[in-house]
């Protein structure tokens, strides 16, 4: 089975503010299927991602995120307060903060959400630090639904190489992402 990405960046070029912060890039995934002669039979949308590239001052783009999305403001935020260098570190080379990943529920469990996720973090975040939010609040859960939840998400994040988590904040990261090598199988990163 083989996946496809379609990428767009979303920044508003006449914002200068903004192309100093941080933009919106957002892909859709598709599964292909091929012939027996090689060429493209079937397209098939199963699900889309999106994440924010992030630059410069914590501070400011401390605001400038809470325009964004309130997630993303959460989780600058959670970067703002950590100790030491590490918000200096990961905003000074553009760090990545993935706000959202959905795959039909028809195609969850078929293998290639992670080389979907490994392959996007490849093209714009190789070697940056990518953090993400791992189980927003949701709905109705009770305590033991949310905790099966999380740990479910924490798995999932561990093998797409993400191994730090803040309970606090709510927040799991990686200071210099990298794709793990089960991932890559015969998928080209960048």
């Amino acid at each position: 089975m083989q996946f496809d990405l379609e990428t767009r960046i979303e920044i508003d070029i006449d914002d200068s503010d903004a192309r100093e912060k941080g933009y919106l890039l957002s892909s859709k995934i598709f599964q292909v299927e091929f012939d027996e002669c090689g060429f493209e039979s079937q397209r098939t949308e199963v699900g889309h991602l999106s994440a924010y590239r992030l630059f410069g001052e914590a501070d400011e783009l401390f605001h400038w995120a809470d325009n964004a999305s309130q997630d993303l403001r959460f989780a600058v935020e959670w970067l703002r307060c950590q100790e030491g260098d590490l918000a200096e570190t990961a905003l000074a080379a553009g760090c990545m903060y993935l706000s959202d990943v959905w795959i039909e529920p028809a195609w969850r469990g078929r293998g290639f959400t992670l080389k979907a996720i490994a392959a996007f973090l490849g093209l714009f975040a190789k070697n940056s630090f990518v953090f993400l939010s791992p189980l927003p609040n949701v709905g109705n859960d009770d305590a033991e639904q949310r905790r099966r939840r999380l740990r479910k998400m924490r798995l999932f994040c561990q093998k797409l190489g993400l191994h730090h988590y803040d309970p606090q904040g709510n927040i799991i990261w990686e200071p210099e992402w990298y794709c793990p090598e089960p991932l890559l199988g015969n998928m080209t990163v960048l």
